[in-house]
């Protein structure tokens, strides 16, 4: 479902595409700095220097094992970084530093916003390497795997549309139209908030009814085809109203094919299991209700 997404999907590519090109400067400039650098020895310990500031190497390996591990997945044993990726670290720090010489020479390191802002990413960091320690220490057997896959329900594939407005009062007058004879493709296409399938008249396409929210999912698997529902069905999204057009089971997965996402899945449970005692136990007072 496209709702609300184009707008937010733009302004991030936008804002990616300016870091990326500034960076693509700087590492231009680094570049320049590199080939007339490359007889200077550098002291142990030492990634680069820039502007006489030395970068220690320790930090240049943090880099490094951080992206490392955002491309594995969750528990997998580490790796080794290859010689592009190395280099092409090492030219993300050279830039980086330049860029923080540059912050701080306009005074923006003693702002108040960055103070706040250094403060919610020390204690995300933090956070996120204990989570990282919980799933590594989470343990899953073969058993735990095996009864996993046993609790797999059977999944369809689905081809579904729907209309989606924004309460539910909205959602009863298109049922309601539809009583009375009135086209689903036009009724999507007039008042649906879901720009992408409401210019094919509300169609999603074909789609395996575990891809879609739980509460759209149910409703869709309970509708014979050629119907609509008869209630609206009230979603993360808003409000809709959903067409069954054609459905039929999807045999299920080998084993071996799905072992490593549940894997994963068993480790996050865990570890959301951990979280949750950890709150449980927390003296927690809330000065201001959220």
């Amino acid at each position: 479902m496209d709702t609300d997404f184009s707008n937010h999907r733009a302004a991030r590519m936008l804002q990616s595409a300016v870091v990326v090109a500034l960076a693509l400067t700087l590492n231009l400039a680094c570049a320049a700095a590199h080939a007339t650098d490359t007889r200077t020895p550098l002291p142990p310990g030492v990634a680069v220097i820039v502007n006489g500031e030395a970068v220690p190497q320790s930090m240049l390996e943090a880099l490094l094992q951080s992206r490392l591990a955002q491309k594995e997945e969750p528990g997998a044993a580490p790796r080794a970084a290859s010689a592009d990726e190395r280099r092409q670290a090492l030219d993300d720090l050279i830039s980086m530093t330049l860029l923080r010489q540059r912050a701080v020479s306009q005074g923006i390191d003693r702002q108040a916003a960055t103070a706040a802002d250094l403060e919610v990413q020390h204690k995300r960091l933090l956070a996120d390497r204990l989570t990282l320690q919980f799933v590594r220490d989470a343990r899953v057997s073969e058993d735990d795997l095996r009864a996993a896959y046993r609790e797999l329900g059977t999944d369809a594939r689905l081809v579904v549309s729907h209309v989606l407005v924004a309460d539910e009062a909205g959602a009863r007058e298109v049922i309601s139209q539809l009583k009375r004879g009135m086209s689903f493709a036009t009724l999507a296409k007039r008042l649906s908030m879901d720009p992408g399938s409401a210019q094919r008249g509300g169609s999603l396409g074909t789609m395996a009814a575990s891809g879609l929210v739980p509460e759209f999912a149910q409703a869709a698997i309970a509708l014979r085809p050629g119907e609509f529902t008869q209630q609206p069905v009230k979603t993360e999204f808003g409000w809709h109203v959903i067409r069954l057009t054609s459905k039929a089971p999807l045999p299920k997965p080998s084993f071996e094919s799905v072992r490593e996402q549940l894997l994963a899945s068993l480790r996050v449970a865990r570890v959301e299991a951990q979280l949750k005692a950890m709150r449980e136990q927390a003296d927690v007072k809330l000065l201001t209700p959220p």
